[in-house]
């Protein structure tokens, strides 16, 4: 079976159009992202006010059950 052979020299970056250097980009992924990290900064934001002793008593608690 024979080897392709590859061309001698790389391809220069602006040899590739936009929608090859942007492929991987996704923006159901940035869709999806954004509301998890807006519910993640006011769960953080809830937490400021907790007694972290009585958090970690509860959660032991809740982990042995």
């Amino acid at each position: 079976m024979d080897t392709p052979r590859l061309p001698a020299e790389a391809p220069q970056s602006d040899d590739y159009g936009t929608e090859v250097l942007c492929a991987s980009w996704n923006p159901a992924a940035g869709a999806v992202a954004e509301p998890i990290r807006q519910a993640c900064r006011e769960w953080l934001a809830d937490l400021s006010g907790v007694d972290a002793e009585s958090f970690v008593r509860q959660f032991y608690r809740c982990e042995g059950s």
